[in-house]
C-alpha cells in the first residue's frame, strides 16, 4: 500500500514562525527507536530518582542513549523535536527514502515560498515511538553547570539555558531543534569540536536534564494555531 504523506504537516504560506512563549505549557516530541514508556514505570519522577541504585542507574543511562537516537551521533545542541498538537505521535517515523531528495526535503522552509513538492514514492514508515518533553519544565529551570577549563583542571561556573527554535523543514512545519546556550553565547557544533572538555560536560549535563523533563503521563494538550 502506498503511503501518503500527510499533507497537514507540510507548511503553507501564510503561516508564521512560532515563538518559544507561544508553546509554554505544550510538549515537543522526540523519536525514539525503542518504546520508553513501556521500560520505565509511569510513576517514576525523575526529578527526585534516586541513582545510587544501580538498576536505576542503567535505567537512566537506557534512556539517556535513546534520546540521541536515531540521529546516529549526539547532535545535543540541535536535537530535532516537533510539537504535539497537528504533529502527534502517529507521525512518528516518517522516512525519506530517496537519498539524491532527503536534503531538499529536509532544508529549511523560509516562510515566504511554497515548499518543494513531495513524491510519495520517497517517504515510508518505520517503526519509532514518541518521547514527550515538557517545554515549561526545560525552561523553569534554573541551571548551574560546572565546566573544566580546556588548558587546565580549573573548573568554573556557568549558567546553561536551553531554548527551542522553530525550524520548519520544506515537509514538516512543526519541527522544533534544541538550542543551548552558556552564559548568553549559543553553543554550536564548531565550539564543541574544539573544546572536548566542555563538549563531554555539556551532552552529560544535558542528557540527565532532559530526562527529569520527560512527560510521564503524557497528558499534555494539543497545540492548535
Amino acid at each position: 500500500m502506498e503511503f501518503i504523506y500527510p499533507d497537514y504537516l507540510r507548511p503553507k504560506k501564510g503561516l508564521t514562525q512560532l515563538t518559544q512563549q507561544k508553546i509554554i505549557g505544550f510538549n515537543l516530541i522526540r523519536e525514539t527507536m525503542e518504546d520508553i514508556y513501556t521500560k520505565v514505570q509511569p510513576e517514576i519522577n525523575f526529578c527526585n530518582f534516586d541513582f545510587t541504585n544501580q538498576n536505576n542507574i542503567n535505567i537512566a543511562n537506557n534512556i539517556k542513549t535513546l534520546i540521541t537516537k536515531p540521529t546516529g551521533h549526539e547532535d545535543i545542541c540541535c536535537l530535532s523535536v516537533c510539537l504535539y498538537g497537528t504533529y502527534t505521535e502517529k507521525d512518528c517515523g516518517i522516512n525519506c527514502t530517496n537519498s539524491e531528495k532527503k536534503e531538499a526535503y529536509y532544508s529549511d522552509w523560509d516562510f515566504n515560498s511554497n515548499p518543494i513538492d513531495i513524491d510519495n514514492n520517497d517517504f515510508r514508515k518505520i517503526e519509532r515511538y514518541p518521547l514527550y518533553f515538557n517545554v515549561s519544565r526545560i525552561l523553569n529551570v534554573d541551571r548551574k553547570i560546572m565546566i573544566q577549563n580546556e588548558n587546565d583542571d580549573e573548573y568554573v561556573e556557568k549558567k546553561l539555558e536551553i531554548h527551542f527554535i522553530h525550524k520548519p523543514t520544506q515537509i514538516n512545519y512543526w519541527h522544533f531543534e534544541f538550542r543551548v546556550f552558556i552564559d548568553k553565547q549559543e553553543i554550536s557544533k564548531p565550539i564543541l569540536s574544539s573544546n572536548k572538555r566542555l563538549d563531554k560536560g555539556i551532552k552529560t549535563f544535558m542528557k540527565t536534564e532532559l530526562l527529569a523533563c520527560i512527560d510521564w503521563q503524557k497528558d499534555s494538550v494539543k497545540f492548535k494555531l
